[in-house]
């Protein structure tokens, strides 16, 4: 992401040149600063959602209550987004699904031609919101990965999803979803000898 995309008109407050600042201007911007800018809100729009199957319907739709389709989806067809949302609601029994982890899994099961991982993650995330179920673990798919590689040397024998006992210790005061926002927001920033 380019700095002026990510800082604005707002210059951090010291250099990004710790793990420990990283997070401290991530807090800054997102949780007491306009959050709202890159965060999912069809996240929001399907815990609103009056049953299953209408969260399932707007987590796969990917637009927003002002009808707005989340960017990370901007290149995956309408039609393939709701095939995948049929297939969900149909093959899904919402009372067995007790984690993030689970519900995660069971969509991978569940995965149609032209749902990639960013989609796979994003659409788990959405319903799991509706479920009240949040991921736990550090996901690696597309920018994640790329953020989660600059602060390690690479490994191809990684598993897709990090334990927070093996996250980096400043990374650990923040929740999941916002770990992975931020390895993908700052990874221009991220150098190995920041994981300490």
């Amino acid at each position: 992401m380019r700095p002026d995309r990510l800082f604005g008109n707002v210059p951090p407050k010291r250099p990004l040149d710790s793990l420990e600042a990283i997070v401290e201007d991530w807090q800054m911007r997102f949780i007491e600063g306009d959050a709202k800018k890159f965060r999912d809100t069809v996240v929001d729009y399907c815990v609103k959602a009056d049953s299953f199957e209408e969260a399932v319907w707007r987590a796969c739709y990917s637009r927003n209550e002002l009808n707005k389709k989340h960017n990370h989806q901007s290149k995956v067809k309408n039609e393939v987004l709701m095939k995948w949302c049929d297939v969900i609601v149909a093959r899904t029994e919402p009372r067995n699904i007790v984690s993030f982890d689970q519900l995660f899994d069971h969509l991978e099961l569940l995965l149609i031609k032209g749902i990639g991982p960013v989609t796979h993650y994003d659409v788990a995330t959405r319903i799991g919101a509706y479920l009240k179920l949040e991921p736990e673990q550090l996901y690696l798919h597309a920018g994640v990965l790329d953020g989660w590689k600059l602060l390690h040397k690479y490994n191809e024998k990684w598993p897709f999803r990090i334990r927070r006992i093996y996250w980096p210790r400043a990374l650990q005061v923040l929740p999941a979803d916002q770990v992975e926002d931020l390895l993908c927001a700052y990874r221009t920033f991220l150098k190995p000898e920041m994981n300490g």
